[in-house]
Order: structure tokens, then sequence, then C-alpha cells
């Protein structure tokens, strides 16, 4: 071993852990890209939810207007129609600001074929977020994530090199030991004892000056060994938890998307029978815009709530190294 061939060794291990950081940072590209998607879709549901609402108000206040005219509704039942209308334009222009920067968060990782951002329309976006499949999650464990996350491998390669620095300190500190053989023959003429064939032979034993010097390198590379073994022992357990973390994430949010959907259902029967009873005059224009409130808050919920599932899918696909 010499300082040559040692850094060869180290060179090509080091493509290695460049290849990885690169699969790492690919890794963490696309979950942060894939959280970009959902919250970009979560907003554009958002504005639309918003838009209905605010289309309902203004449709019912056409008829309002006439009821009112005829006498068969007081002007105060169409003052809070018209209330409700502002605040639901209110609520509308937030959504839309909600939808632009989430539109411009996307473009940083969707762009055209000359790596120009793009900004995303409803052409590129479904009409709903699919509803969670338990069956379709990742269903490996630690020691799957542990053999495929790029920086446990990574970490393996750096101690490669550290034992390859290592060694080489340790050949630097040790004596020199060389063996030296030497052939001799005269073609000149003279005395004839002196022609003979020679073979000499010999030990020649260095003792290096600086062996201080590659003592101290090879304790350095020792306690950067320790070292990068008390970080691949940290990264494993912080896999593990990550892991752990992430599924009941998924969890979370897939019972949350299921009681947010019932909510939702439950709110619309409430706000249909509230309309209905507002026809046959045992409610008010309050009670109703309440109810239409509620149902949309609880679709909003419902939103949020499946977009996060998403989010924490591809969450626990990267903490299993998947890309």
């Amino acid at each position: 071993m010499d300082r040559r061939r040692a850094n060869i060794q180290k060179a090509t291990l080091g493509l290695t852990v460049a290849d990885l950081q690169v699969l790492q940072q690919r890794i963490e590209s696309i979950r942060t890209a894939t959280h970009r998607y959902w919250d970009w879709v979560s907003a554009s549901l958002k504005v639309k939810i918003y838009q209905e609402l605010l289309r309902i108000a203004e449709e019912r206040d056409k008829g309002l207007k006439e009821r009112v005219k005829a006498g068969d509704l007081p002007e105060f039942e169409r003052r809070d129609n018209e209330r409700a209308i502002l605040q639901r334009k209110s609520q509308l222009v937030s959504a839309e600001r909600s939808l632009q920067q989430a539109t411009i968060d996307l473009s940083l990782f969707w762009r055209d074929a000359q790596g120009n951002p793009l900004l995303a329309g409803d052409e590129q976006m479904g009409s709903t977020i699919p509803v969670p499949d338990r069956n379709e999650e990742p269903k490996a464990g630690v020691e799957e994530a542990l053999q495929k996350r790029p920086e446990l491998k990574r970490f393996e390669m750096l101690k490669a090199q550290n034992a390859i620095e290592r060694d080489l300190a340790s050949n630097q500190a040790a004596p020199r030991i060389d063996v030296q053989l030497q052939a001799a023959k005269s073609i000149q003429q003279g005395d004839p004892t002196r022609n003979d064939p020679r073979l000499d032979a010999g030990i020649v034993l260095e003792i290096p000056l600086q062996a201080n010097i590659a003592g101290g390198r090879e304790d350095s590379a020792i306690a950067t060994g320790m070292r990068l073994e008390l970080q691949e022992r940290f990264l494993r357990d912080k896999i593990a938890t990550e892991l752990w973390d992430s599924r009941s994430a998924l969890n979370a949010a897939a019972l949350r998307s299921d009681l947010t959907h019932r909510e939702t259902e439950l709110a619309r029967k409430l706000e249909q029978g509230e309309r209905i009873r507002f026809r046959q005059g045992d409610s008010n224009q309050l009670f109703v815009n309440i109810r239409e409130q509620a149902t949309a808050d609880a679709a909003v919920r419902e939103v949020e709530a499946l977009a996060e599932y998403q989010k924490n899918l591809a969450t626990l696909k990267a903490v299993l190294g998947e890309s």
C-alpha cells in the first residue's frame, strides 16, 4: 500500500458515494414534488368548493329578490343572503390566492423540455383525489428500509475509504525491509581469479523517521472509523423511527379521510333538510346559510385529509428508499 494506490482505491469508492448521493437527492426530490402536487390539487379543489358555494348563494338571491317584491318574504332574509355572498366571495379570493401559490411552488418541479418552469392548469388535474386504498400501501419493514436507503450504503463506502487510509498510515509507520540481489561477471582479460561470476545478497532495513506522524494518522483514521460507526448506528435508529412515524401518520390520515367523508355526507343531508324547512316556512335564511357553510367546511376538510394521505404515502415510500 502506498499513497498512489490508496488514492486510486478511494477514488473508485468515491464514484459509488457520488452515485448514492444522487440517488438520495432523487428520492427526496420525488417526495417533495409529490407533496407540492397534492398541495396544488387540494388548493384547486377548494377553489371549486367555494365557487359552488358562491354560485348557490347568487342563484338564490334572484329568487329571494322576487319573493321580497311579492311580499312573500321579509327584506331581512335577503339581507342575510347578501351577507353570505360577500363572505363567500372573500373565501373564494383566499382560496384562489392559495391556488396561485401552490401552482408557483409546483412549477419548480414541472418543467418543459428546455427546463423552464411551467404553470399547471385544470387540464393537468383530475376531478378528485383518490380514496385511500390500504391494500396498495407498501408493506416493507425496517430491514427492507435499511437495505434500500442510500444513506446507509454511503456510510459503507465512507467506512471503506477510511479503512484504506488507516491501512496506508499503518503501512507507512512500519519498518521497510528490502532484499537486494546483485550478480556480476567481468568480461575483461586479466587475472583469471577475478573473472569468476559473483553474486551479492543483502538486506536493507529502513526505520521511518516520521513514524510518529504516520502513527498519528492511523489513530485519526481509527477515531474517524468510530465516529462513522456511531453515525451509522444513529441513522439506522432514525430510519426505524421515521418508518414507524410515517406509518402512524398514514393510518391517521386514512382514518381522518373516512371520518371527514362521513361528516360531509351528513352535512349535505342536513343542508337539504334545512332548505326544505325554509321552503315550508319552518326555518330562515340564516340557518340555511349556516348549513351550506358547514357542508363546504366539511368538504374542505375531506379534501385536506385525502391530500394528507397521499402526501404521507409519498413520505413512506421515501423512507423505504423507493424512487
